[in-house]
């Protein structure tokens, strides 16, 4: 049940950041700035050269391979979207296959705390500011509030926060699953020319607070 309700959450964002920039091909400006390159895990620990930062894996927490993470939206989309009524276009199906959006994604299966690190390349995201980004995904999240969860309290925070080597503006959201049963969504997004980087920390049933799973960041 836990990785249907919050594997859900994490289609809804990966769907944002396809949906929210649409389809637009390269120019001369996209290609001068380099495709975002993937981190790697050295045992407990994710090493992201590229974002200039570390994840150290809590006790309890499992790290997710790309074949694990193809299985987990699987099993989402196979189970856990038709029963919330939610339907997504053929080209997000299509985009999402096999995960490559995803640069990693941890999470702690009993509680629901996750973490994750998506990337998206389209030049439109040259048009915008990270502010006018995370705009369109409350619009979507207000979309999608009444099938099966409720999206309210949307912040977008007055002041960036620094992740690795860059600066993250963060929207803070509470997701109500039903009466008395909360968890926090928090979306930090960076973009650099077309590149689109989310970091997406969903806050569970557990003690951990943002603070908390920022301080995994070093």
């Amino acid at each position: 049940m836990f990785k249907k309700v919050f594997g859900l959450v994490s289609i809804v964002m990966l769907s944002f950041v396809i949906i929210a920039c649409g389809d637009s091909g390269a120019n001369d400006d996209e290609t001068a700035t380099p495709n975002p390159t993937r981190g790697i895990w050295d045992g407990d620990i994710f090493v992201s050269e590229y974002l200039g930062l570390e994840f150290e894996l809590p006790s309890g927490w499992s790290k997710l391979d790309d074949d694990e993470i193809a299985e987990f939206i699987g099993v989402v989309f196979l189970d856990g979207a038709p029963e919330m009524g939610l339907e997504f276009p053929d080209e997000v199906l299509e985009a999402l296959e096999g995960g490559q959006f995803h640069d990693m994604l941890a999470i702690h299966p009993f509680e629901g705390t996750n973490v994750q690190i998506i990337f998206e390349r389209n030049a439109i995201a040259m048009l915008i500011s990270e502010e006018e980004y995370l705009e369109t995904v409350v619009e979507q999240f207000e979309e999608v509030s009444g099938l099966g969860m409720e999206f309210r309290d949307f912040e977008i925070a007055s002041e960036p926060t620094t992740i690795g080597n860059y600066d993250w503006q963060l929207l803070s959201a509470v997701i109500e699953l039903g009466p008395g049963i909360e968890m926090e969504s928090h979306t930090f997004v960076s973009i650099q020319g077309p590149n689109i980087r989310v970091i997406t920390i969903t806050l569970g049933f557990g003690s951990d607070t943002l603070e908390d799973v920022i301080s995994m960041f070093n």
